[in-house]
Protein backbone atom coordinates (compact mmCIF):
# COMPACT_ATOMS: atom_id res chain seq x y z
CA UNK A 1 0.00 0.00 0.00
CA UNK A 2 1.24 3.51 -0.82
CA UNK A 3 2.35 5.73 2.09
CA UNK A 4 -0.23 8.41 1.20
CA UNK A 5 -3.03 5.83 1.40
CA UNK A 6 -1.79 4.70 4.81
CA UNK A 7 -1.91 8.33 6.02
CA UNK A 8 -5.43 8.75 4.62
CA UNK A 9 -6.66 5.64 6.40
CA UNK A 10 -4.94 6.75 9.62
CA UNK A 11 -6.62 10.15 9.44
CA UNK A 12 -10.01 8.52 8.82
CA UNK A 13 -9.58 6.16 11.77
CA UNK A 14 -8.49 9.09 13.94
CA UNK A 15 -11.62 11.00 12.94
CA UNK A 16 -13.83 8.03 13.81
CA UNK A 17 -12.22 7.64 17.24
CA UNK A 18 -12.41 11.39 17.91
CA UNK A 19 -16.08 11.46 16.90
CA UNK A 20 -16.93 8.57 19.20
CA UNK A 21 -15.12 10.26 22.09
CA UNK A 22 -16.82 13.58 21.33
CA UNK A 23 -20.23 11.95 21.52
CA UNK A 24 -19.52 10.68 25.04
CA UNK A 25 -19.25 14.12 26.63
CA UNK A 26 -20.19 12.92 30.11
CA UNK A 27 -17.47 10.27 30.08
CA UNK A 28 -14.57 12.43 28.86
CA UNK A 29 -15.34 15.72 30.59
CA UNK A 30 -15.40 19.27 29.30
CA UNK A 31 -11.66 19.91 28.91
CA UNK A 32 -11.04 16.67 26.99
CA UNK A 33 -14.15 17.34 24.90
CA UNK A 34 -12.79 20.73 23.86
CA UNK A 35 -9.36 19.34 22.97
CA UNK A 36 -10.92 16.46 21.05
CA UNK A 37 -13.03 18.99 19.14
CA UNK A 38 -9.92 20.94 18.16
CA UNK A 39 -8.22 17.71 17.11
CA UNK A 40 -11.28 16.67 15.11
CA UNK A 41 -11.25 20.03 13.30
CA UNK A 42 -7.55 19.64 12.44
CA UNK A 43 -8.14 16.10 11.17
CA UNK A 44 -11.13 17.35 9.15
CA UNK A 45 -9.02 20.00 7.40
CA UNK A 46 -6.15 17.53 6.85
CA UNK A 47 -8.63 14.97 5.46
CA UNK A 48 -9.89 17.47 2.89
CA UNK A 49 -6.39 18.53 1.93
CA UNK A 50 -5.45 14.90 1.31
CA UNK A 51 -8.54 14.39 -0.86
CA UNK A 52 -8.42 17.47 -3.10
CA UNK A 53 -8.16 15.25 -6.16
CA UNK A 54 -11.48 13.63 -5.26
CA UNK A 55 -13.14 17.05 -5.00
CA UNK A 56 -11.90 17.93 -8.48
CA UNK A 57 -10.40 21.29 -7.53
CA UNK A 58 -8.08 21.56 -10.50
CA UNK A 59 -9.67 24.57 -12.19
CA UNK A 60 -11.55 22.63 -14.87
CA UNK A 61 -14.80 24.41 -14.11
CA UNK A 62 -15.35 28.15 -14.14
CA UNK A 63 -17.60 30.13 -11.83
CA UNK A 64 -20.41 30.30 -14.41
CA UNK A 65 -20.39 26.53 -14.88
CA UNK A 66 -20.49 25.92 -11.13
CA UNK A 67 -23.35 28.41 -10.62
CA UNK A 68 -25.29 26.83 -13.48
CA UNK A 69 -24.83 23.35 -12.02
CA UNK A 70 -25.96 24.53 -8.57
CA UNK A 71 -28.99 26.25 -10.10
CA UNK A 72 -30.04 23.13 -12.01
CA UNK A 73 -29.43 20.99 -8.95
CA UNK A 74 -31.59 23.24 -6.77
CA UNK A 75 -34.50 23.88 -9.13
CA UNK A 76 -34.69 21.01 -11.60
CA UNK A 77 -36.85 18.03 -10.73
CA UNK A 78 -34.36 15.18 -10.41
CA UNK A 79 -32.29 16.75 -13.16
CA UNK A 80 -34.77 15.63 -15.82
CA UNK A 81 -36.83 17.69 -18.24
CA UNK A 82 -40.52 18.03 -17.44
CA UNK A 83 -42.80 16.08 -19.71
CA UNK A 84 -45.74 17.81 -21.31
CA UNK A 85 -49.15 16.22 -20.64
Amino acid sequence: MKPKMIVKIGVDIGMIIALLCLMSYEMVGQAAHEWLGIGMFVLFIFHHLLNLVFAGLHGHYGAVCICRALYYRAFAKNGAKEEEP
